[in-house]
């Protein structure tokens, strides 16, 4: 996994497209970022969060797992393993995290739940159960009491699932 960084007085400037040299690198053509690689050994990652500067929460999309990684290290055991549906864009989508208080961290997953098993549409044509957002409670390295926010329907047509989280001004 890696991240484009600032390098330059915290001005982003615009972003440019990503591009893949032919060792399959990734490369960046604005001046104001750089690569960096941060660890590796994930599966299809799909978003991260940030903890703090160095502590990432990163979602496998088709694991249904939500990865903490600290100072480049993948814990050795997710903060969370859910079933997630996989056919088309289905998946673990979106993550954003909210410092409520300093007692609470709350973390907001959007995935397309599953019945019994990951990616069971697939192996076992079952139907999802649903798009759906919830907020868990980090507490000691997992994250606890899910809260369901919002159900919205998988099918009949799962296509192009979109994730993206944001935590609004009113927390």
């Amino acid at each position: 996994m890696s991240y484009a960084q600032e390098n330059n007085n915290n001005n982003f400037g615009e972003f440019s497209q990503r591009e893949f040299t032919e060792q399959g690198t990734a490369a960046v053509s604005d001046s104001n970022l750089d690569i960096e690689e941060v660890t590796i050994g994930l599966e299809l990652p799909t978003t991260m969060a940030f903890l703090g500067p160095h502590d990432i929460l990163v979602l496998e999309k088709e694991k249904g797992t939500v990865q903490r990684i600290v100072d480049g290290q993948i814990q050795p055991e997710p903060l969370l393993d859910v079933n997630v549906a996989g056919a088309v864009e289905r998946c673990m989508c979106g993550i954003a995290i909210s410092k409520d208080t300093p007692e609470h961290t709350y973390v907001f997953l959007y995935y397309t739940e599953a019945e019994s098993a990951d990616r069971d549409d697939m192996t076992d044509g079952k139907a999802p159960l649903g798009n759906r957002l919830y907020r868990y409670e980090l507490v000691n390295d997992k994250l606890v009491n899910p809260k369901l926010l919002l159900d919205l329907p998988a099918n009949p047509v799962p296509r192009h699932n979109g994730g993206k989280i944001i935590i609004g001004p009113d927390n």
